[in-house]
């Protein structure tokens, strides 16, 4: 493994996270409380959990967490699934799959270990950028098919799209599923915004639910709103490679943390609660963005999302992100993530729908726009 740079968004978050008082940019929806959790579970699953034996688990995840999650992927078994933190299996998937001298694409802008730790595989990235046409975001697949190598092993795409809040068609998406076929290519899909579509119809099949070698990545910490359980999975058919991640896995944290297991299992029990309070919440503060932000449309532009609960805007006058951040959190101790974060234009800001404190912070976020008019 090659040196990895810097985290720019992390090391932004280590900087300002736990010193403002609120939120304009965050990633993830609202969290609950352990209690909050166990007063949805049923009685036999709080005393399951109380009665948790707190020695190692197993390293590709609890038999029957396993299995929970395999039901989510129709066709999928238990044997098909491996569990650990989201962050750490980025590492380990991609690290699995690749090898120096490989050639990959990765969707941009990108979360960016996505990208980095391909390159710190030893694999050449070629950026395949959305970009912003109309008040959408469009990405371009014939630049996909331009931009294909003989090396080309992984195509690693994030939908719902994070920062943007992307999702293609069903259409560009069977089409890219067809070129992976045609080409050779393995997909590894970053998935940890899927279910929090806008419209339902717009839910693309997983990545690893088709007769595929395919990857989907997911987990609890963005859709579910539970990321202090550190609990993630990588759902895939090719069970050769989830060995070799597995073994891969003895290097770092060898298994899970057994009671952030116990409580994913009650996660999963009624996930579709969990999820339905997500969406209510993101669909309720678009609405709330778009109303407040009608007043600035000379200063903003609202360049639509299709899932998630992030959104990525930029200044049409001439701001730039960084500096009006900058002021965000000294006048008002509200963070904002600026576009250079994701090596994106100065004029781009991500903006997180998934709290409940983003009201209090768009009305700050407003004041400024403003006071700096």
């Amino acid at each position: 493994m090659r040196k990895l740079p810097p985290f720019r968004l992390e090391r932004y978050f280590a900087q300002w996270e736990f010193k403002v008082k609120m939120q304009f940019s965050a990633s993830d929806c609202e969290s609950l409380s352990i209690s909050a959790l166990l007063e949805m579970a049923r009685e036999n699953e709080r005393e399951n959990f109380h009665n948790q034996w707190l020695g190692y688990t197993e390293t590709p995840g609890d038999p029957h967490l396993r299995r929970s999650i395999a039901a989510l992927y129709p066709g999928l078994e238990s044997d098909d699934i491996l569990v650990a933190a989201p962050s750490e299996l980025i590492l380990l998937a991609i690290h699995a799959a690749l090898e120096p001298g490989d050639h990959a694409l990765v969707t941009w802008p990108a979360y960016q270990s996505l990208a980095e730790v391909a390159t710190a595989a030893g694999a050449a990235i070629t950026p395949w950028p959305l970009r912003p046409e109309d008040s959408r975001w469009r990405l371009d697949l014939d630049f996909l098919r331009d931009h294909l190598q003989p090396r080309t092993r992984m195509v690693i795409v994030n939908f719902p799209h994070n920062p943007t809040g992307f999702i293609p068609s069903e259409q560009e998406w069977s089409e890219l599923l067809q070129l992976a076929d045609q080409h050779g290519f393995r997909l590894f899909s970053d998935e940890m915004y899927r279910q929090l579509e806008h419209e339902p119809s717009r839910r693309l099949t997983a990545a690893a639910t088709p007769e595929t070698r395919h990857i989907s990545l997911s987990g609890l910490s963005k859709a579910y709103g539970l990321p202090g359980l550190r609990i993630g999975w990588l759902a895939c058919r090719d069970r050769e490679f989830l060995q070799r991640t597995a073994a891969m896995k003895d290097y770092t944290t060898i298994c899970s943390s057994a009671p952030s297991e116990g409580l994913a299992g009650i996660a999963l029990a009624h996930g579709e609660k969990l999820l339905q309070r997500n969406r209510e919440r993101v669909t309720t503060h678009l609405e709330l963005l778009r109303s407040k932000l009608a007043d600035f449309r000379e200063r903003v532009e609202i360049i639509e999302p299709d899932g998630g609960p992030i959104l990525f805007p930029r200044f049409v006058d001439g701001t730039r992100a960084g500096r009006f951040a900058h002021e965000l959190i000294r006048r008002h101790s509200v963070l904002m993530i600026p576009g250079e974060i994701f090596q994106m234009g100065s004029e781009f800001f991500r903006v997180g729908l998934g709290r409940d404190d983003f009201p209090a912070a768009l009305d700050r976020f407003c004041e400024l726009l403003r006071e700096s008019s």
